[in-house]
């Protein structure tokens, strides 16, 4: 009865070809996460312009992104009031 198996040969060149692939495909994954992480930056950038165009329509006072960057919030939150108030607590 003969026994039907892989030689040493046949597994190491099967490696090599897996280790190939594998090699091509890491740097196509690890620049996708940059991509996905621009992709969220992009849509958080796009609802905060959509908050301050409706602040401003609703108010009729505009606000800046350089004070909403340098506003830090209080622990106990945001104080409710017109715009050009401290809105902190």
């Amino acid at each position: 009865m003969k026994r039907m198996a892989f030689t040493l040969v046949e597994l190491l060149i099967v490696i090599i070809i897996i280790a190939i692939f594998a090699a091509l495909a890491i740097p196509k994954f690890s620049s996708s996460t940059k991509q996905s992480k621009e992709a969220s930056l992009r849509a958080n950038l796009k609802l905060i312009r959509e908050a301050g165009d409706r602040c401003e329509t609703d108010t009729g006072q505009t606000v800046d992104l350089p004070f909403l960057a340098s506003a830090t919030p209080p622990a106990t939150g945001w104080v409710r009031g017109p715009m050009g108030t401290n809105w902190t607590q």
